[in-house]
C-alpha cells in the first residue's frame, strides 16, 4: 500500500521531468510548456513529500496517524484535476464535473490520494475509446447523510473475471469503506 502511494506522484514527477526534457529539445524549444510539465512535477514532489511524512506519523505514531478533518469535496477534485491535466490533455480526455460544494470529513492526503487512483483508473479504462469521445464524469452528492463521490467513464467496463474479484467479500467491504465519505 505504501508503495502503491508513493509510485504514483514519483512516475509523475519522472514523466513531467522527460516531457520538460524533450518540450526544451525541440527546435524552437517549447519553453513555456517546459514550464509548466517542471510545475506538475514539482506539484507532484510536494505531494510525494506529504504521503511520506503521513505514513511517517502512520509508523511512529498509530494512533495519532489520520489527520481527520472537513474537507470540501470540490477542492479536492479539483486539486486532483490540476495534477491530472497533462495526462488528461495527452489523452484528450473531457472531464464533466457537478458538485453540491458537500463536505466530509477525512485525511485530505488518504481523500486525495483515493481520488487521484479512481481517476487514474477511470483514464486508462478509456484507452480502447475513440480519442473523440472519452469522457469522464465526476459527481458529488448527498446520500443518506454521507457525501457520496462517483466517478463514471465511458470505457467498455470491467471483464467478467474483474467483476468477480470486486464482488468478492474480501473487497466488498473495501469497497464500501471508500465509497461513503
Amino acid at each position: 500500500g505504501m508503495a502503491h502511494e508513493l509510485n504514483q506522484p514519483l512516475s509523475a514527477v519522472i514523466t513531467n521531468a522527460q516531457a520538460a526534457q524533450r518540450l526544451l529539445d525541440d527546435d524552437p524549444p517549447e519553453v513555456d510548456a517546459a514550464r509548466g510539465a517542471m510545475a506538475q512535477a514539482a506539484a507532484q514532489g510536494r505531494r510525494a513529500a506529504v504521503v511520506v511524512a503521513r505514513l511517517r506519523r502512520r509508523v511512529e505514531t498509530p494512533a495519532m496517524a489520520a489527520d481527520i478533518q472537513p474537507v470540501l469535496l470540490d477542492a479536492v477534485v479539483a486539486r486532483v484535476l490540476h495534477l491530472l491535466e497533462p495526462e488528461l490533455t495527452k489523452l484528450a480526455v473531457r472531464v464533466s464535473t457537478d458538485y453540491d460544494h458537500l463536505s466530509a470529513r477525512a485525511d485530505v492526503v488518504a481523500l486525495e490520494q483515493i481520488v487521484h487512483n479512481l481517476l487514474t483508473n477511470a483514464m486508462h479504462s478509456l484507452d480502447g475509446v475513440n480519442p473523440a469521445s472519452r469522457q469522464l464524469w465526476v459527481v458529488a452528492a448527498p446520500e443518506m447523510g454521507h457525501a457520496v463521490l462517483t466517478v463514471t467513464d465511458n470505457g467498455p467496463g470491467l471483464s467478467e473475471e474483474a467483476l468477480l474479484r470486486c464482488r468478492s467479500e474480501e473487497h466488498t467491504s473495501e469497497l464500501q469503506s471508500l465509497a461513503y465519505l
